[in-house]
């Protein structure tokens, strides 16, 4: 599966209404990946449940035999850990690539 393929299955898997934006960063952002790489995921989505949670509805969304670390995030602590330059969400915004974003209404 190449990159692009790859980048469409992501956005298949995991947009939802509620999903906001989907960053993917790492080495299959920067092209360095292998056939050993993970994935790496930010995503970020409107919800109400524990982080926990989140990221046991969205590991079952993923059905590629690729594996796959994903943080969820809500917008609020998303843009709180931005601000407080959280060194892996700052690596991941300037590095990352955005997969998808929601249109603003």
């Amino acid at each position: 599966m190449n990159s692009i393929e790859l980048k469409q299955k992501i956005i298949s898997a995991f947009k939802r209404d509620n999903i906001e934006k989907i960053i993917i960063f790492g080495s299959r952002a920067k092209g360095t990946d292998d056939s050993y790489s993970d994935i790496d995921l930010i995503i970020i989505l409107n919800t109400n449940k524990r982080f926990l949670d989140r990221l046991k509805e969205l590991y079952q969304l993923w059905s590629v035999p690729i594996a796959i670390d994903i943080l969820a995030y809500t917008p609020d602590e998303f843009n709180q850990m931005l601000s407080e330059k959280n060194p892996l969400i700052e690596k991941a915004v300037e590095e990352g690539e955005v997969l998808y974003e929601k249109p603003v209404a």
